[in-house]
């Protein structure tokens, strides 16, 4: 990155991490750390980690950077104001483009009849059984069972590879039925019932390798965690898996370069990225009638947006199906909290904090949005933290609604041995969490 093209503070003359928009892009308002001046650009994340420690959004200036433990606006559905872009980049937005800017009207017959059906269709969950919640177990602030979780993890491994020789043989355009997204949505379920927060935990884990199934595997996870905590029914479940697990599979049509390259890809380039959803239809076109049709709206209209700033086709709250919301909001999370070759991973708890912001600029689905903070708590699972009395640990477990109190796992050296103790923040009044961390001190 050439430090001429950053801006500088409007009050010290600080220079910024923050570059000045182009044509199509908002800019947001950015308070510097060093005197409060109020500076509008763009966050770029092609800079040194001590520059990016100069600025904050201008909405938190209640509380330092990094130190924000009050939770942010709950999630709605109606609030309206200037976009704010608080993520690394515009492909993984929760914002940063207009309405209409990646939009592509390129229409095939297989775009053309799934569009049709979902011009007809219902486009709200409509669940009849009962709620797969129902069915999960409850371990409490009950530590993971090592055994449970090295099984979980053999079975991740071996879903990735599964799902990656799928992507291969419909991006190499063999005939192949689609049993293995539905096995492995099923095999997923399966594990969320046992250890729905052991299961999450597994989902957040950044992952760098054999990009994009990996990922789409992982949104797989998530998204499935989430309409278990919306109190969805295991087939609207299963179908949202589905549609998550094959959404991803047109990006193998595209020059890998494009998602690969060490920068941050310009708009005609995002404009070949938002092809991908119509080269998915399209590779999965033979296996249309075999698929459900909210599994298809998920892998075609989860890039889409609320506020209608998506792609591929650029259309806007309700016309996007439910379950293509809740993915939109899982893919998001697990893009933002994964490193790519342009930037480095976001925290978790920032990219909550992103989701809500975006939330409250109407880009996202209220209820999905608080499916997830539910789900994985504000802190999310697998985040190293720091109590208000400076002990530090890790979030284990959410606590649904109480999602600034979840379980921590508290780890200590008593004799040259490693303890730990399992704390419920729901229970102690006295004590919250201050912030994220990292990483967790060297003991």
């Amino acid at each position: 990155m050439n430090d001429n093209q950053l801006l500088t503070c409007n009050g010290c003359g600080e220079l910024l991490p923050l570059l000045p928009a182009t044509a199509t892009q908002w800019t947001s308002p950015w308070a510097c750390n060093a005197c409060g001046a109020i500076t509008h650009g763009v966050l770029s994340y092609r800079v040194a980690p001590g520059l990016r420690d100069r600025v904050r959004l201008a909405e938190d200036q209640e509380s330092p950077a990094g130190q924000n433990s009050s939770p942010p606006p709950q999630p709605t559905s109606n609030i309206s104001s200037p976009s704010v872009n608080t993520s690394p980049t515009a492909l993984e937005r929760p914002g940063g483009f207009r309405a209409g800017a990646l939009k592509c009207d390129i229409e095939t017959q297989a775009t053309r009849r799934l569009e049709t059906e979902l011009a007809q269709a219902n486009l709200a969950v409509n669940c009849t059984g009962r709620p797969f919640a129902e069915k999960v177990m409850r371990h409490g602030s009950a530590r993971y069972d090592p055994a449970r979780k090295r099984r979980f993890q053999d079975s991740y491994n071996d879903a990735a590879g599964r799902v990656g020789r799928l992507y291969n043989e419909l991006q190499a355009g063999a005939s192949v039925e689609l049993h293995t997204a539905e096995q492995v949505s099923r095999e997923s379920l399966a594990q969320a019932q046992e250890d729905l927060d052991m299961f999450v935990t597994l989902s957040l884990s950044p992952t760098t390798q054999e990009y994009p199934f990996r990922h789409a595997l992982k949104v797989t996870m998530l998204a499935m965690a989430i309409g278990t905590t919306l109190e969805w029914d295991e087939p609207t479940i299963l179908e949202l898996g589905v549609g998550c697990l094959i959404h991803d599979v047109g990006m193998l049509k595209l020059d890998a370069a494009l998602y690969e390259s060490p920068r941050v890809c310009d708009l005609a380039e995002l404009a070949a990225i938002a092809r991908h959803p119509i080269h998915t239809i399209n590779l999965i076109a033979q296996q249309q009638k075999a698929l459900p049709l909210a599994a298809r709206s998920v892998a075609f209209q989860m890039h889409e947006r609320c506020d209608g700033t998506g792609y591929p086709r650029g259309i806007s709250g309700a016309q996007i199906h439910e379950l293509a919301r809740v993915a939109a909001v899982a893919d998001v999370f697990v893009a933002l909290t994964s490193p790519r070759p342009h930037r480095p991973a976001i925290l978790p708890h920032a990219a909550i904090r992103s989701l809500l912001y975006a939330v409250r600029d109407g880009q996202f689905h209220g209820p999905a949005v608080r499916g997830l903070l539910h789900t994985v708590s504000l802190f999310p699972t697998g985040s190293p933290v720091l109590l208000s009395d400076g002990r530090t640990g890790v979030v284990a477990r959410a606590n649904g609604p109480k999602y600034t109190a979840p379980v921590v796992e508290l780890g200590s050296q008593h004799g040259g041995q490693h303890e730990t103790d399992m704390l419920d923040l729901s229970t102690r009044s006295d004590l919250k969490i201050a912030s994220a961390l990292e990483s967790l001190p060297a003991c």
